[in-house]
């Protein structure tokens, strides 16, 4: 991949909460909703698998490699891929990012990558492939997601829940990690649109 230095992000508190969300519930319920679950931003049936897509542009799969990561995700703002994603370094970083988005546990992808990841989607979802979440054997299945949207959707009412809550100073206690749950396979698991832009970028 074309490499640019990193540049620093800032981003809402609204972004960090909901980031917060995801790593300290998914290290509170050790990954239990991630188990053997499809996971992919795609928009089609055609859409190609990411180990194909991976081995095609050269991409290492490697969680633990976060300096990767966030060198892509500096890639494509410097070089204005949320305008026009067609460009090859842009088609390339963007694979990279959202392989390991949708593969990795989320508490490991850095949250501004987390964060801005979605900022990407609309423009870029062409070039998405499809990959499975890297499972835990140790845990059982997710629910099965409602993909519903609007207000009364249902990934929607339980980010909510969770911010009235305050379940991001304690995600193991009352609701929490129901709603925690519910929020994570409407995310991981539906077409992005079925969140709110705000959940959904956070």
């Amino acid at each position: 991949l074309t490499t640019h230095p990193i540049i620093t992000m800032k981003y809402s508190t609204f972004a960090v909460a909901l980031s917060t969300f995801f790593v300290q519930g998914a290290r509170s319920h050790e990954h239990e909703d991630d188990h053997h679950h499809d996971h992919f931003h795609g928009h089609g049936n055609d859409i190609v698998d990411c180990a194909c897509s991976a081995d095609e542009l050269g991409i290492e799969i490697d969680c633990s490699d976060e300096i990767a990561m966030s060198t892509a995700l500096a890639n494509l703002l410097k070089n204005n891929c949320k305008e026009n994603c067609d460009s090859e370094l842009c088609v390339e970083n963007y694979a990279l990012i959202q392989i390991h988005h949708d593969f990795c546990y989320h508490d490991e992808v850095p949250m501004v990558v987390e964060s801005e990841f979605h900022d990407f989607e609309d423009v870029c979802h062409p070039h998405n492939c499809k990959i499975f979440r890297r499972p835990d054997p140790a845990m059982e299945d997710c629910p099965e997601p409602t993909c519903s949207s609007g207000d009364n959707g249902v990934g929607n009412l339980a980010y909510l829940a969770l911010i009235r809550d305050n379940c991001v100073e304690d995600c193991g206690v009352g609701d929490c990690p129901d709603n925690f749950r519910t929020l994570r396979v409407e995310h991981d698991l539906c077409d992005h649109t079925a969140l709110a832009a705000n959940v959904e970028e956070g």
